[in-house]
């Protein structure tokens, strides 16, 4: 599971998607299905498969990790919170925005029940939110957690200055954020990208911050 996730990261889904099942057959088999270890290489194995455009194969993959986290995790877990943001956002790209944004208002009160307000993935979590607002029209909301998100990421950027990956991620979400409000993160996202490849962060956000630069020359 531990190789599937870095081929994920660094972008080779079809290698990380066959180890993630091969991990998911031997954690059944020693384990048992309902095991709360299995949940999130579920999860794992369905965003390798958005990833590449496979959503009607991921689906079932976040259905099943999400019973996992409502039987065996008790529905309070953040594996299950996990499960249900990363759903959210197969729903969002379904235009099914309803269902988006309940599965993540979920998910975010069971990261603030586990880790209070002032976390990275309270940060994540809102704007997963102002993703959802954003496609569904709904920018005067999208723009409000867009800006909690930045919030808390200026917050934890000062606590986690010594912590360089940490701070990358940061600053890649800041920009985004700011890109998504219609504000100029043309120096964040520099900023971002300058650190992301020095420090070897996943391929993702590599290229998340590639195109943030781009879209900031662009908007300049």
């Amino acid at each position: 599971n531990n190789i599937a996730l870095l081929l994920r990261l660094q972008g080779n889904y079809d290698s990380a998607l066959a180890l993630f099942e091969r991990a998911i057959a031997i954690g059944g088999n020693s384990l048992g299905a309902d095991h709360p270890d299995l949940a999130a290489r579920f999860v794992n194995q369905a965003e390798a498969f958005m990833a590449l455009g496979g959503y009607s194969k991921a689906k079932p993959l976040f259905e099943r990790a999400i019973a996992i986290g409502e039987g065996s995790l008790g529905g309070q877990h953040p594996h299950l919170a996990f499960a249900l943001n990363n759903f959210a956002r197969w729903w969002n790209a379904q235009g099914n925005f309803e269902t988006a944004l309940k599965l993540a208002i979920r998910g975010l009160e069971i990261f603030r029940t586990a880790f209070g307000e002032q976390h990275e993935l309270i940060a994540m979590s809102h704007s997963v939110l102002g993703w959802i607002h954003s496609d569904a029209g709904d920018l005067a909301l999208a723009s409000e957690r867009h800006k909690v998100a930045m919030d808390i990421c200026d917050r934890l950027h000062e606590i986690n200055r010594n912590k360089q990956r940490v701070r990358a991620g940061f600053l890649v979400n800041k920009a985004r954020c700011l890109h998504t409000v219609g504000e100029n993160g043309g120096e964040v996202a520099n900023e971002a990208l300058v650190l992301v490849e020095r420090v070897h962060c996943p391929v993702h956000e590599i290229e998340t911050a590639r195109r943030l630069v781009a879209l900031s020359s662009v908007a300049n």
